[in-house]
């Protein structure tokens, strides 16, 4: 107002001082216009409402613009970029959303003149790895939300088995149609460059507890390679595993490792310090998975016949007789161990079904869980409290409250043939 003032007297004055020289032809006989031209932008502020977000969250971004003299404008118009939208992407109204760890700046111009702010991408505190066999993806489940985040990592053809670094940095994966592992970096959410060839069409993956070894299981080469984790290179000749071995266990103290033979209806037993197999015992027909107790004293095994065959993991000898599961279609899959060691999860694909076990007689408990269809995988958060299930028939993933011993919700989408997932923390 006060520019606007000072002009308009040095106008009025210089009127007075023409007219009274008497005018003269030419000069102005209309009234004078006041300059209405609206202050151009100069400052352009960016706010979040949070700097740092999860992939898959969103934060909302707005904008405040000012003129040379600090007043605030409204009414201009501002258009949104991000600095890397693989990682962040802006909309046009500044809604941020994560896609990938990492920063990105978002910037919004108005007039030629910018502003900035930097978002901070990070993964989710509670989460889980999905492998998709029928896409040949990975996808990222955010546990406390229930639901995907984030774009699936390509991790090449018929991804089947995966396992995590204690440190729970890595995952490997099976990559059955490549005949190799890939290395997913936690931290970063994707695939490092390290593509580890192995045996023909590896299924499983068991990584030692001190985090230095990963053991795959080669279906149809009927090997196990062994994987320096230090260098993402194998070490020495594969180590024979019997007829069309499936899954993998390895002892709490690293010493040994179980291999389940289908095809020779074994457990064998791997001597860890020697790589080679030094005992095997026979607990039933088709032996499909196997897993131990967190004490390393018991060796639970999952069998084509629909029973749980039980193991003392020192001596490697059956203890009882094998506890009957399934409805005799021949469909046990995926066995797991509580990380207290008291409970037994096993799923019978053919029923769509999760039973449990009391590890501590060798009963079931209670009835069994309905989950997805077909069920194949099963990861357990490290405390006992849930487990997660993956329905290859309907791409779904189950959640279990262990505590109730009933699904939480329906079941989360997620990729096309889910067949593993691993609960990372």
């Amino acid at each position: 107002m006060t520019i606007r003032f000072r002009k308009a007297s040095i106008v009025f004055l210089a009127l007075l001082s023409l007219g009274a020289c008497g005018g003269g032809a030419g000069a102005p006989t209309g009234p004078v216009a006041d300059d209405d031209t609206p202050p151009p932008v100069a400052i352009v502020e960016v706010h979040l409402t949070a700097t740092t977000l999860h992939i898959g969250d969103s934060v909302q971004a707005t904008t405040v613009l000012k003129d040379s003299q600090d007043a605030t404008l409204s009414g201009r118009a501002v258009a949104w970029s991000s600095s890397d939208p693989t990682v962040a992407e802006v909309s046009s109204n500044g809604l941020i959303v994560g896609w990938t760890v990492g920063e990105a700046t978002v910037t919004a111009t108005s007039e030629g003149v910018s502003g900035s702010a930097t978002v901070d991408v990070q993964i989710p505190e509670a989460l889980a790895y999905v492998v998709n066999r029928g896409e040949g993806t990975v996808s990222l489940l955010d546990m406390a939300k229930s639901r995907v985040v984030g774009s699936p990592i390509q991790v090449g053809s018929q991804p089947h088995g995966l396992a995590m670094t204690p440190d729970g940095s890595r995952v490997y994966v099976a990559v059955s149609g490549l005949d190799e592992v890939w290395v997913i970096d936690v931290i970063r959410n994707s695939v490092l460059e390290a593509r580890i060839p192995v045996g023909d069409h590896p299924i499983s993956v068991a990584i030692t507890p001190d985090g230095t070894r990963a053991y795959v299981v080669n279906h149809l080469a009927a090997t196990v390679s062994v994987i320096d984790v230090a260098t993402n290179t194998v070490l020495g000749s594969p180590i024979s595993a019997g007829q069309n071995p499936v899954g993998i266990a390895i002892a709490p103290d690293g010493s040994r490792a179980y291999v389940a033979s289908w095809g020779t209806a074994q457990v064998l037993l791997l001597n860890l310090s020697i790589n080679s197999v030094s005992g095997a015992v026979r607990p039933g027909d088709n032996p499909h998975d196997v897993a131990v107790t967190p004490d390393g004293r018991w060796l639970y095994v999952s069998m084509g016949d629909d029973r749980v065959a039980v193991i003392d993991a020192v001596s490697v000898r059956l203890v009882g007789s094998p506890i009957t599961v399934g409805a005799g279609r021949q469909s046990l899959d995926a066995v797991a161990v509580t990380p207290d060691g008291l409970r037994v999860l096993v799923l019978n694909t053919a029923e769509s079904q999760v039973s449990l076990i009391d590890a501590t007689t060798n009963a079931l408990l209670g009835q069994p869980i309905q989950v997805g269809n077909s069920p194949s995988g099963i990861g357990i958060t490290p405390d006992g409290s849930r487990a997660y299930v993956t329905n290859r028939g309907d791409n779904t993933v189950s959640v279990i409250d262990l505590s109730t011993m009933q699904t939480v919700g329906a079941g989360i989408p997620v990729g096309q043939t889910p067949e593993a997932v691993v609960v990372v923390r």
